[in-house]
Order: C-alpha cells, then sequence, then structure tokens
C-alpha cells in the first residue's frame, strides 16, 4: 500500500513536472527559429479645433510581418498607409467694426511608409517577454489644398522623411498565438524634406524647399503604444 502512494506521488511529480516544461516549452515556441508573426494596426479621428469649423478626419492602416530567424531573433517589414481630409471653410473677422469674410482652403493628405525591423525577445516567464525593437522607415506624403468651391488647388506640397528608431517593450502572451505588446519610443531620429509648390501671379509654378533634422529622446517624455501579433 506504502509503495503503492510512492508511486502515485511520484506520477504526480512527473505530471506537473511535464506540464510546467510544456508551458517553458510552448512558451518558448512562440518566438523560437522558423517562426512567424503577424500584427497590425488601424486608427482613426476625427478632430474639431473650433466652433463653425469642419472637422478634420484620417485614418491610417499598417500591417506588418517577421520571421524568426534564430530563437528569439525575429526581422520584418511595416508598411503603412493614412489618409486626412479637412472640407474649405468661412470664417468672419472683426476689424475697425466691420466683418471681413475669409475663405479658408481644405485640404487633403495622404501617404504610405515602409519599416523594415528587427526583435529580440527576454524571455521573463511563460507569458511574459521583454523586447527590443530597432526599425528604419521611409515616409512619402502629398498634400493638396481645396479651394471654396471645391475645385483642386494648385498649391500643395510633398514630404519625404528617413528615419532610425528604438522602441522596448513587454509583450503579453494571454494564450500560445497571441500576443498583446507595450512598448515606448526611447529614441529616433528623422531627417525630413518639403517641398511646397504654388502658382504665382504670372501663372508660373514656384517651388520651395526646406529640410529639417528632427530627433527625439524618450527619457523625459513617455509615449506609449500597444499593439497585437499574432505568431504561427
Amino acid at each position: 500500500m506504502l509503495y503503492t502512494n510512492e508511486i502515485n506521488s511520484m506520477n504526480k511529480k512527473l505530471i506537473i513536472a511535464a506540464a510546467l516544461c510544456g508551458l517553458a516549452l510552448g512558451s518558448h515556441a512562440q518566438t523560437e527559429k522558423g517562426n512567424f508573426l503577424l500584427g497590425g494596426s488601424f486608427s482613426f479621428t476625427s478632430q474639431k479645433k473650433n466652433e463653425g469649423q469642419p472637422r478634420t478626419n484620417s485614418f491610417g492602416a499598417g500591417p506588418q510581418f517577421g520571421y524568426f530567424i534564430g530563437n528569439n531573433f525575429a526581422i520584418g517589414l511595416g508598411l503603412g498607409y493614412f489618409y486626412a481630409k479637412r472640407k474649405p471653410f468661412v470664417e468672419y473677422t472683426q476689424y475697425e467694426g466691420q466683418s471681413i469674410r475669409n475663405a479658408v482652403d481644405g485640404y487633403q493628405s495622404h501617404g504610405i511608409t515602409i519599416s523594415p525591423f528587427i526583435r529580440y525577445y527576454v524571455p521573463l516567464g511563460t507569458k511574459f517577454k521583454f523586447f527590443g525593437a530597432f526599425s528604419a522607415n521611409v515616409r512619402d506624403q502629398r498634400d493638396k489644398y481645396i479651394r471654396e468651391n471645391k475645385n483642386s488647388n494648385p498649391n500643395g506640397a510633398t514630404m519625404k522623411s528617413y528615419g532610425l528608431a528604438l522602441a522596448p517593450g513587454f509583450a503579453f502572451f494571454p494564450t500560445k498565438k497571441l500576443a498583446i505588446e507595450f512598448s515606448t519610443n526611447l529614441f529616433s531620429y528623422n531627417r525630413l524634406k518639403w517641398s511646397n509648390y504654388s502658382r504665382s501671379a504670372s501663372g508660373q509654378m514656384v517651388t520651395n524647399e526646406f529640410s529639417n533634422d528632427q530627433v527625439y529622446f524618450g527619457l523625459t517624455t513617455i509615449q506609449p503604444a500597444i499593439g497585437l501579433n499574432y505568431h504561427f
């Protein structure tokens, strides 16, 4: 009888040990060599700055795809598209007792972003992992203005940017294949080049170009982001 109890106790320990090993292996399998990750984001905003002005509506979508070339080490590519629009409107200002009518152009803005990235995960348990993500990005944006009569305005702008970013974070795996991620931008650098074009009084198109460098360190200001990835 004692011998039987000892066997049962040993079997229970083996079962528990096997279950723990299974959890550990399942957690490791999420980011092991040969696996894939698929994620993305979607956003929509509608803003109205002042009463009497139309809303500015914008949306963006950005799928990303990655492949684990080694255990906990992935490379991938993110794609993004965004669009924004505000209708033209009329506002009135008071000057020396008179009401002055001002027609304000609307605008449309759209662009694409290409972002190759690399990631490295550090397991913190069966459901949590710390990761560091380093990415580059190339962005192309086009803006055009819309007049009060809703005809296209010959004035507009283009913007191109190139940059790098470092964003560490934590991944929580509520299931074996689903990861909820919390990250923040720790460092980023962007080189922007704008080209504004407009039609002069003589009818000729005039282009003005300028560039700007933007460097951001996230030690003083936190910019949190939430993401969702599927591992398979």
